[in-house]
């Protein structure tokens, strides 16, 4: 959770919406640092899309990114930034 706080101070302050996923990265490995329950079951609690991933394997880098574009496109607060910036040349 301090990790947490501590992105979303220094990229958007009080925005406790900014979107994020969680990634469990070099999955070709064995050895876990965090067992993957436990990754999963926290990003549960918070709403956090999780994904296990290996760049080395091309397993689910692609995937993930996707999925944080599209969470950060679809937020409210950037729909109403497009149209104030729409110009009418009519």
């Amino acid at each position: 959770d301090i990790w947490r706080g501590d992105v979303l101070a220094k990229i958007v302050p009080m925005e406790q919406s900014y979107p994020m996923v969680l990634l469990g990265n070099k999955i070709d490995l064995a050895d876990r640092k965090v067992p993957q329950e436990v990754a999963q079951g926290w990003c549960r609690e918070k709403d956090i899309p999780y994904f296990e991933v290996s760049a080395k394997n091309d397993i689910n880098v692609v995937q993930a990114f996707e999925m944080l574009a599209s969470r950060a496109l679809s937020r409210p607060s950037l729909s109403r930034e497009r149209e104030s910036r729409e110009v009418s040349i009519s």
